[in-house]
C-alpha cells in the first residue's frame, strides 16, 4: 500500500479559519453576550415595574372594594329604615282608622296592600329568575 493515503477511519482535519474571521466571530459572540445582558436587565426592570404596578393596582382595588362594601351597607340600611318607617306609618294609620270607626275602609286598604305586596314579591322573583 501507499503511505500517502490516510486510513479510511481517520477523520479529515477541520478547516482552519483565518485569524481575521476568528477574531470577528469572537467579537460577534462578545456583542451577543452584551446584548443578552442588556435584555436580561431590561426584563428585570420590566418585572420590577410590573410588580410595583400590580401592588399599586391591588391596593387601589382593595380600597375601592372597601368603599363599595361600605356604600352597599349604607344603602341597605337606608332601605330597611325606609321600609320600617313606611310599615310603621301604615300600622299607625290602620290603628287610627280602626279607632275612628273606618273598619270597612281598613279591610279594603288591607286587600289592596296585600295585592300590591303579592305582585311586588312575584315580580321580584320573576326578575330574579330571569337574570
Amino acid at each position: 500500500m501507499n503511505d500517502n493515503h490516510p486510513a479510511p477511519s481517520a477523520q479529515p482535519a477541520a478547516p482552519q479559519l483565518p485569524p481575521e474571521a476568528l477574531n470577528a466571530l469572537i467579537a460577534n459572540q462578545a456583542r451577543e453576550i452584551d446584548l443578552r445582558e442588556k435584555e436580561l436587565l431590561t426584563r428585570q426592570t420590566e418585572d420590577k415595574y410590573s410588580y410595583e404596578y400590580a401592588q399599586t393596582a391591588l391596593k387601589a382595588q382593595m380600597q375601592d372594594n372597601e368603599k363599595s362594601r361600605q356604600y352597599d351597607i349604607k344603602k341597605k340600611r337606608e332601605l330597611y329604615i325606609f321600609c320600617g318607617l313606611v310599615l310603621f306609618l301604615i300600622v299607625l294609620f290602620v290603628g287610627w282608622a280602626l279607632h275612628a270607626g273606618f273598619g270597612e275602609f281598613v279591610k279594603d286598604l288591607v286587600k289592596v296592600l296585600l295585592a300590591f305586596a303579592a305582585g311586588a314579591v312575584s315580580g321580584f322573583q320573576y326578575g330574579k329568575k330571569k337574570n
